[in-house]
């Protein structure tokens, strides 16, 4: 958990996700991490 808020943090709302063809798709979001960390 505190590795995945860092993550966040270091990457300022920017997330890449890995997908299981090893392809990395990435996005933007506004939410407040307090949002973001339940869905983690």
């Amino acid at each position: 958990m505190k590795l995945v808020r860092q993550f966040i943090q270091e990457m300022n709302g920017e997330i890449i996700l890995e997908s299981k063809e090893n392809k990395y798709t990435s996005f933007q979001f506004n939410i407040p991490l307090k949002l973001v960390k339940p869905l983690v």
